[in-house]
């Protein structure tokens, strides 16, 4: 449930919408009538931060257990967005407090309700320099999806991933976005050491949302392309799979991995782990 805040006045302000119905008596609803909720806060600074927060998660909070979770994430602003209300993103200072509010009261619930209930999405975290948390801290993952834990998830898997000390003959380039990308090339000083790989990474500029929009689920086919063009790239391109629609093949601008393999005259293959990306590596290198 896309919440952003409780305040009705507040809210409608933000939909642009001054019908919009009030959000807790609905949810109210859904709650009588048994169903679970999961809940998100796209949050924006100066708008719906600060109290505001503080209030909505009390809010939010009074509907527990049907309310199981709640993610705050930070506002993305796209490069199209002309005569519009001024949004801006966080400044690193900003997104220290929102982690410093959401964790403190994260620990009230867990004593109240046993469990944090309230967990701030893994942008905030890399856009405060924060260290992030361990698997633990996340429980059973169940904002997974908004972007909660994911690279922790991600990180502890590589960890309990054994290397193999070679494979075949292989040269590769690896795709991600501008937030992963310290992250991930510190993993892949790891694969460097096995014997056969040859391996680069390439961090992507999104040009088709605009370059304030870092995560990787949301390159574009073109964009990929655009950076990768001239470079020699070897065998294999690995692509986030997060930038795959679900049980498709296709960007979010409608490229596919074979069209986007066509034009870089190499095989592209999308993968979300480490495991699958050592898959991959196998396979390409048994079959040049």
């Amino acid at each position: 449930v896309s919440v952003h805040t409780t305040d009705p006045a507040l809210r409608s302000f933000m939909l642009g919408n001054k019908k919009a119905p009030d959000i807790m008596e609905n949810m109210k609803r859904l709650a009588s009538g048994g169903i679970q909720m999961h809940a998100q806060i796209v949050l924006c600074p100066g708008i719906n931060d600060g109290p505001h927060l503080t209030k909505t998660l009390h809010d939010l909070s009074g509907l527990f257990p049907s309310v199981a979770s709640i993610a705050v994430a930070p506002v993305g602003l796209t490069a199209f967005r002309k005569k519009v209300f001024p949004l801006r993103t966080f400044t690193r200072q900003e997104a220290g407090t929102v982690l410093e509010s959401v964790t403190q009261i994260g620990r009230r619930f867990k004593k109240q309700f046993g469990t944090r209930l309230v967990f701030a999405s893994d942008e905030f975290y890399i856009k405060a320099g924060a260290p992030l948390p361990a698997a633990s801290f996340y429980e059973d993952f169940p904002q997974i999806e908004n972007g909660v834990g994911m690279t922790t998830d991600f990180l502890q898997a590589a960890s309990r991933t054994k290397l193999p000390k070679r494979i075949a003959s292989i040269k590769a380039t690896v795709i991600t976005g501008v937030s992963f990308g310290k992250i991930l090339k510190r993993l892949l000083e790891r694969l460097k050491l096995v014997e056969g790989v040859g391996i680069r990474q390439v961090t992507v500029l999104n040009g088709f949302f605009g370059s304030s929009v870092t995560v990787a689920g949301l390159l574009a086919g073109r964009d990929i392309l655009h950076a990768l063009k001239g470079k020699r790239l070897g065998e294999l391109v690995l692509v986030p799979a997060a930038a795959i629609k679900e049980d498709d093949d296709r960007f979010l601008d409608g490229m596919t991995l074979g069209q986007l393999s066509q034009k870089l005259s190499a095989r592209v293959v999308a993968v979300a782990t480490i495991k699958e990306l050592l898959a991959a590596l196998r396979s390409e290198g048994r079959n040049p």
